[in-house]
């Protein structure tokens, strides 16, 4: 009894010894590594990054999204499009930095002419 009970007890710590290693490992190397991801995996996290940046521009109080366009490569956000108000094309740079991921903000947000037409 007393051997299973010792060797369970030496798995148990060996798991709870490395569990903790590796995720320490697996987290610092990924952010920071030189190593690039493949290109499905950067086409995925360029395209998160893009959305959690168009959901953080849509929840921003007074700013239209209806004409704006938000691409992501590497951290890098591009803003394009035009908006209603000029105080919004800072305001896009503002929210988007605060997006986690987000190195750089590129902002080519223009303020519409409001041509009603006619």
């Amino acid at each position: 009894m007393k051997v299973l009970h010792c060797v369970g007890a030496t798995c148990l710590f060996g798991l709870v010894a490395l569990g903790p290693t590796v995720h320490a490992q697996a987290g610092p190397a990924v952010a920071s590594s030189p190593i690039p991801m493949s290109a499905a995996a950067q086409r995925k996290a360029n395209h998160s990054l893009s959305v959690a940046v168009r959901h953080a521009l849509a929840r921003a109080q007074g700013f239209d999204t209806s004409n704006v366009a938000v691409k992501a490569r590497d951290g890098v956000i591009t803003i394009e499009g035009t908006v209603p108000d000029a105080a919004q094309i800072p305001q896009a740079t503002q929210v988007a930095l605060k997006v986690s991921g987000v190195r750089l903000v590129i902002n080519h947000l223009t303020v519409d002419g409001g041509g009603g037409g006619g």
